[in-house]
């Protein structure tokens, strides 16, 4: 995977989410190590394992922000904003191993991710606050509301 071009594709995200760098990052002849990769930790750190074909889409949150970090593999991140008259701006990136790069997706931003590889990839991410199953800070919307194509055109 050309790293550097995922990179530039990563500027799509302007206007919905941040990329930034993890604080440190080793490289020796014992491998790559990622260290303080979310910063100041205030709810949960939690790992997605997610499967070839599964898209996760589309909710958002009132209060906390979501960051998110791919261990393994590679996900197609989609991203969107309501244009306050029933209709979404949308944009899609790709989140990978070899990026090494951290997306904060802020409150009201709507989010999901597609696995369109092969393989398992692995998804750690921050949530600003604890996770409270009777009251989830969750809004939910369906394929069909946010009107996004999550396919991967041919090229």
């Amino acid at each position: 995977m050309d790293a550097c071009g995922n990179l530039l594709h990563l500027k799509a995200v302007e206007g919905f989410a941040e990329v930034r760098d993890v604080a440190r990052r080793y490289d020796d002849d014992r491998g790559r190590r990622y260290c303080d990769i979310f910063g100041t930790v205030t709810g949960d750190i939690n790992i997605t394992y997610c499967y070839p074909g599964v898209i996760t889409a589309w909710h958002a949150h009132r209060r906390q922000y979501d960051e998110w970090f791919v261990i393994k593999g590679a996900l197609k991140v989609g991203l969107a904003i309501p244009n306050g008259d029933g209709t979404y701006r949308w944009t899609f990136v790709v989140l990978s191993e070899y990026d090494g790069k951290v997306l904060r997706i802020p409150p009201g931003v709507l989010h999901g991710w597609r696995n369109f590889t092969n393989e398992v990839a692995i998804l750690m991410y921050h949530i600003s606050e604890k996770y409270d199953p009777a009251d989830p800070d969750e809004l939910r919307f369906t394929l069909d509301e946010v009107g996004a194509d999550w396919s991967t055109p041919v090229k």
